[in-house]
């Protein structure tokens, strides 16, 4: 099945869709985290604070995140902030949600691993 999203509901989507360093790169890799957090879109602000939580408990599991950035030749992991989260809201995908609970399980399964 393939990943759908749609940003027409963002209110900066000529931004988030640009080659500025917060734009299309910071949006794409929105867009497959929300795949690995289970969540369908970021429609609020408790959507964002929830995803940026999210993502911080699995890349403290995983060790690592989907955002990265070049700095000193080195590719580096960097969390997501609030703000680039909140510039995304009305973002919606296809992706199958996870509630709190279903979550709590995928992250227990990731730490056993």
């Amino acid at each position: 099945m393939s990943l759908d999203w749609d940003v027409r509901s963002c209110a900066e989507k000529d931004f988030i869709l640009s080659d500025d360093p917060e734009g299309y790169r910071v949006t794409e890799a929105i867009i497959f985290s929300l795949m690995d957090v289970g969540m369908r879109a970021l429609t609020s602000e408790a959507d964002a604070e929830e995803f940026v939580r999210r993502t911080a408990v699995i890349a403290d599991r995983r060790g690592g995140t989907m955002l990265q950035q070049m700095r000193g030749g080195e590719v580096v992991d960097q969390e997501y902030t609030l703000e680039q989260v909140r510039r995304r809201i009305g973002l919606t995908t296809n992706v199958g949600p996870m509630n709190r609970r279903q979550f709590a399980a995928k992250v227990a399964k990731v730490a056993r691993r």
